[in-house]
């Protein structure tokens, strides 16, 4: 027998979580539909986020907010127990006041006569406008359940994707801090010292030499006036772009180096196809959709681009004739959108071409990644080398002064 972990709104409406025993899931859920429950969720483990600290905390991001939200209404949902009890079962199990008062600010509206997407609609800093129109959608087709399925799955490959890129770039980081630390280390304690050995002889120093302890006044004498103007630059920066004014400067970053363009399309057009896909196979219509999509572009030249040619689409035409005119747009989704007008599958479509991009972007991160590794230890060996090299380049200078 094997051991499980299970989630069930007892008779009395409560949800209650426990482990038990069992030959497999099936054998628990029928024991647990005998005593009366009814079974929300089995697995070998708990569900992440579901348990004591299954209801995160507001100081974490949205995102958690709206996936944890999310998950345990589908959960309930899929469990047969109507929109309103599923949310007062929410209620009720709720320890977080934050998410608390966001459910029954939501049963409050529903109950009051409103749709649930309009009852999300009022919380818009929280839920995205494809998370409501997916929503509306399903509300169309009469399947709430099915809705909220579509959407766990959007929101947890989002978040792998986004987890990708993220967990790519911790290494480069911890390596390029390592050296920068290391060099500041050196700058700060180790050079003066050799300053003050050789006061005096400075003018017969190689130039080498003779910059790294320029570099090492500086920082020992300036270095907070220079921590404060960074501080300042990265304040104005962070403010520039919230405000929209460094969108070219970005973009041109993004496509600049060969490997990281193709990561950033790639990772752009997964996001678009996933979300406007998404919608579509929930029954919203394919201007709102493809619309919706274009919002969850960053890069500001493709979404331009899009946008003009969905406004294109609206006129008349097919879509993958408009796409094809659109620079960054590769001719696997131009040919994957053509067979999804062609079929009405456009929707399905557009998430198998999310998904093969998904698979295409892990393998580009993992090669860039072991190519940046090495590249930032040689880095590193060698901005260390130059700096201990100019220092015994100082002292073989006063060895020849003192011959």
């Amino acid at each position: 027998m094997d051991s499980f972990f299970y989630r069930a709104v007892d008779r009395e409406g409560q949800l209650v979580d426990g482990n038990a025993d069992a030959v497999s899931e099936s054998a628990l859920i029928t024991r647990l539909r005998a005593e009366g429950s009814i079974p929300v969720y089995i697995g070998s483990q708990p569900v992440s986020g579901l348990s004591d600290k299954r209801f995160i905390r507001f100081n974490r991001s949205q995102t958690e907010l709206v996936e944890t939200f999310n998950e345990e209404l589908m959960y309930l949902l899929s469990a047969g127990i109507s929109l309103d009890r599923s949310l007062e079962v929410l209620l009720h199990g709720q320890h977080n006041d934050g998410l608390h008062d966001l459910v029954q600010d939501i049963l409050k509206s529903i109950r009051e006569g409103q749709t649930f997407s309009a009852a999300l609609d009022k919380h818009r800093l929280v839920f995205s406008p494809v998370y409501i129109s997916l929503i509306r959608g399903a509300e169309a087709t009469g399947n709430i359940a099915a809705g909220m399925t579509t959407l766990n799955d959007y929101l947890r490959r989002s978040r792998q994707l986004r987890e990708q890129l993220s967990q790519a770039m911790v290494y480069p980081v911890v390596l390029l801090t390592v050296a920068l630390l290391s060099v500041l280390m050196i700058l700060v304690f180790v050079v003066p010292q050799f300053a003050d050995i050789i006061e005096g002889t400075a003018d017969n120093l190689p130039p080498e030499t003779q910059l790294v302890f320029w570099l090492s006044e500086v920082t020992t004498e300036y270095g907070v006036f220079v921590l404060v103007a960074l501080t300042v630059l990265v304040i104005v920066c962070r403010y520039l772009f919230l405000a929209g004014r460094l969108n070219a400067l970005l973009d041109y970053c993004k496509t600049a180096v060969p490997w990281w363009r193709e990561i950033f399309i790639q990772s752009e057009l997964s996001r678009f196809c996933r979300c406007s896909g998404a919608l579509l196979c929930n029954g919203v219509p394919l201007p709102e959709a493809l619309s919706i999509g274009c919002r969850s572009l960053t890069m500001n030249e493709l979404s331009v681009s899009v946008t003009r040619a969905l406004s294109q689409v609206k006129e008349g035409g097919a879509l993958s004739e408009h796409l094809a005119r659109v620079n960054y747009v590769p001719p696997l989704l131009l040919q994957l959108v053509q067979i999804g007008e062609e079929t009405g599958e456009t929707g399905s479509m557009l998430l198998r071409v999310a998904d093969i991009y998904d698979r295409q972007l892990a393998i580009r991160t993992k090669k860039l990644l072991s190519l940046i590794e090495p590249a930032m230890i040689v880095l590193l060996g060698v901005i260390i080398a130059v700096l201990i090299l100019s220092l015994l380049s100082a002292i073989v200078g006063i060895n020849d002064i003192a011959l």
